[in-house]
């Protein structure tokens, strides 16, 4: 359901084209890879391999869409590229609890599990 929307573009920029411009997929995961893909290609000409994950901040609250949206996805199926082709995962799973860095001081006690974006499309 979250990433329903993303389909609907290209109707919707078409009956809109004339008045307004529709962005879509403009949000921090395509620009959190880009970045990063961008500073590994100007340190040695190449890309590499890039992970994402995002952590609220211990002082935010997740309110009752972040919660609606996380619970349309938990347990079901969510499709993840990986490597040169894609893959499925399941929403809410394959938890970890990598070493997460903030201004170079380790964030502790941080969990991460897929999470079902629409930037996967």
């Amino acid at each position: 359901m979250p990433r329903d929307f993303r389909r609907w573009i290209a109707v919707l920029d078409q009956q809109a084209r004339d008045s307004a411009a529709i962005i879509a997929g403009a949000s921090s995961v395509p620009a959190a890879v880009g970045s990063r893909r961008a500073q590994s290609r100007r340190r040695d000409g190449r890309g590499q391999t890039v992970d994402i994950a995002i952590s609220a901040s211990n002082s935010a609250s997740a309110g009752s869409s972040v919660s609606a949206a996380i619970l349309s996805y938990v347990g079901k199926p969510i499709q993840l590229w990986q490597g040169d082709g894609w893959i499925r995962g399941w929403g809410w799973q394959e938890s970890s609890s990598p070493e997460l860095r903030r201004a170079g001081v380790v964030l502790h006690g941080r969990w991460l599990a897929l999470a079902d974006v629409p930037d996967l499309d």
